[in-house]
């Protein structure tokens, strides 16, 4: 009786870490190359970019100059019509040229899982790597 105690007791510790640890993994914006965003089974042609999880819903700056999207205080001078509200719709629009749909949330184990590239925060393609 003791053991089933016991081995319970450490089979729940063992699947509320194993729960903690996937909540604690990275989250990225998946993004296609056009306005349907990535489509299942061609991940490898799409972009990751990580999700500013402070800062995500703040309002984003899309630098057409640099094909980036910044936070609008690092952003002053952004002209109104570039100003999104939140780093999803600015990344969208920099990837699928459309703000909507956004580009799919996915794991960091599945950019790696799929070999996709991986870009900065900004999007800035140039930073992209595998």
């Amino acid at each position: 009786m003791f053991f089933k105690i016991l081995s319970r007791s450490l089979l729940l510790a063992l699947l509320l870490l194993a729960t903690q640890s996937a909540e604690a993994e990275l989250l990225y914006f998946l993004c296609g190359t056009d306005e349907d965003g990535c489509s299942d089974g061609y991940e490898q042609y799409c972009e990751c970019i990580p999700i500013n999880s402070q800062q995500e819903n703040q309002p984003y700056c899309f630098d057409f100059d640099n094909m980036t999207c910044q936070l609008l205080p690092e952003r002053p001078e952004c002209n109104i019509a570039l100003v999104f509200t939140n780093q999803a719709s600015c990344i969208a629009t920099l990837f699928q040229s459309e703000a909507y749909p956004p580009c799919k949330v996915v794991t960091q184990s599945f950019c790696h899982l799929h070999a996709i590239f991986i870009c900065d925060a900004t999007g800035n393609i140039e930073s992209c790597t595998q």
